[in-house]
């Protein structure tokens, strides 16, 4: 199995169960694909039983890139390549069982026939010989799955596609967190659906800018594109238009209804909400991620929003019991893909997940405000104290919740442009610090101008 290159797609063995096609779309991701290679590289017994898992957002392109990598590298495993669908774990046995059918490994001609249990022992009895063979796992968010489905001995490889970030170091699994695709990619997918357009087009990076780059907006903006290039709505210039409309998910192009090319919704919200769906609002560790993912929302979207300041917005208790409670929620936003974690901890929120949170979230406006508050405060204590060397590297998020704060007419909207225009003049960016200073004194202005009770609260 090549390991300095990526192969060209060619035929899986005899005996192979792989319901996805090759993807004539697919585009890039050729150091993803090495990188699994080179983990799940054949000879030698290190090598034995080795388990790799494409971790990450959904949306993000696990299942497309497990699918790449069996239709490139499938031919090297000699005893085939078997897709299991995890999502539904009492499905799993039948899959199973299918793997030693007819159409499959055809382990014996009365196969068929036989009591399942029977057939899955059958399969997972011969899946343990040295013969090497590709196991993919595709959607397993449950670790407890692996070990009774996974051969405890022979020539099999795994690979695992799941939004779950995070796994007990006793399963060995290889953690591959996929990130969202180059610019470069992005637009090259888009060039896929619309071959006329050039490379070098602005517009289209500025698309793929506006959909963080994430492959499954990304191709079914490339499919509208493709699908209404006659049209006005067609346009590159006009597309890019409507996507920076504040209703930005409820574009036709990214509530396309049927399935992509591995067989998933193509919805973008829909695809966030089935992770949303695995936090129960009656369980206290849920319901503060839920409460956490609402705050992430109200930063700058993309952005890693340091985990001081998250924490700090939650207003909890510094307690051994809280510092436990709130480390397990963010921890489940991670694990379910839901949020990414950085650096010492710093998470980040893509920014289509943080505009499908802004819009659907039940408490969105008491979270923006506690972020306010939090940012405000936080800001304003480091430069009054003369060190405001911290403040910039989140000074993105100071901007960005100042901004949004004016833009709602948010009662904390001229005291966050006051912090801005401070800090702007700390760092001699005197220009857009008289800017950040004219706004807060209109604000404060056409404040004392309304009706008393119509008046912000200061």
């Amino acid at each position: 199995m090549p390991l300095d290159r990526v192969p060209t797609p060619a035929p899986l063995p005899v005996g192979s169960m792989m319901p996805l096609p090759a993807n004539p779309l697919f585009v890039g991701r050729e150091d993803d694909l090495v990188t699994l290679a080179k983990a799940l590289a054949l000879g030698g017994t290190a090598a034995i039983g080795q388990t790799a898992a494409a971790t990450g957002l959904g949306g993000i392109g696990k299942t497309q890139l497990a699918a790449e990598f069996a239709h490139r590298y499938g031919p090297y495993f000699a005893g085939g390549v078997f897709w299991l669908g995890f999502a539904d774990p009492d499905a799993i046995a039948g899959e199973v069982a299918r793997a030693g059918s007819v159409a499959g490994m055809g382990l014996t001609d009365d196969f068929d026939s036989l009591p399942l249990d029977r057939q899955v022992q059958m399969v997972g009895a011969t899946w343990q010989n040295p013969l090497p063979r590709l196991l993919i796992f595709d959607n397993c968010e449950d670790e407890a799955l692996i070990a009774p489905w996974r051969p405890k001995t022979g020539g099999c490889r795994f690979l695992v596609t799941s939004r779950r970030m995070e796994w007990s170091p006793h399963l060995g699994i290889q953690l591959f967190p996929l990130g969202v695709l180059p610019r470069n990619e992005s637009v090259e997918l888009l060039l896929k659906h619309r071959n006329d357009l050039k490379s070098d087009d602005a517009n289209l990076d500025a698309i793929a800018e506006e959909l963080g780059d994430l492959p499954l907006a990304l191709h079914m903006a490339g499919n509208f594109l493709r699908l209404y290039r006659h049209a006005p709505i067609g346009d590159p210039i006009k597309y890019l238009a409507d996507l920076r409309s504040p209703h930005l998910l409820v574009h036709p192009s990214l509530i396309t209804e049927g399935e992509s090319p591995t067989e998933h919704t193509q919805h973008v919200s829909r695809t966030f909400q089935l992770s949303l769906q695995r936090l129960s609002k009656a369980n206290d560790i849920d319901a503060l991620a839920l409460k956490a993912l609402a705050h992430l929302a109200c930063f700058a979207p993309g952005e890693p929003v340091p985990r001081f300041l998250l924490l700090g917005s939650l207003e909890k208790d510094d307690d051994d019991t809280a510092q436990i409670q709130a480390t397990d929620a963010l921890r489940r936003l991670v694990n379910l893909g839901l949020a990414e974690s950085e650096g010492a901890g710093d998470l980040v929120l893509h920014r289509l997940l943080a505009a499908f949170v802004a819009a659907t979230a039940e408490d969105f406006s008491e979270a923006r405000e506690a972020v306010e508050v939090t940012v405000e405060v936080e800001a304003d204590r480091l430069i009054d104290e003369g060190y405001p060397a911290p403040l910039q590297a989140w000074q993105g998020h100071l901007r960005a919740v100042t901004e949004r704060a004016a833009d709602v007419d948010s009662n904390h909207a001229s005291d966050l442009l006051l912090v801005l225009g401070k800090f702007m003049r700390e760092i001699a960016a005197f220009d857009e610090a008289q800017a950040a200073f004219e706004r807060a004194l209109v604000i404060e202005e056409a404040t004392w101008c309304r009706p008393p009770e119509r008046r912000h609260r200061h």
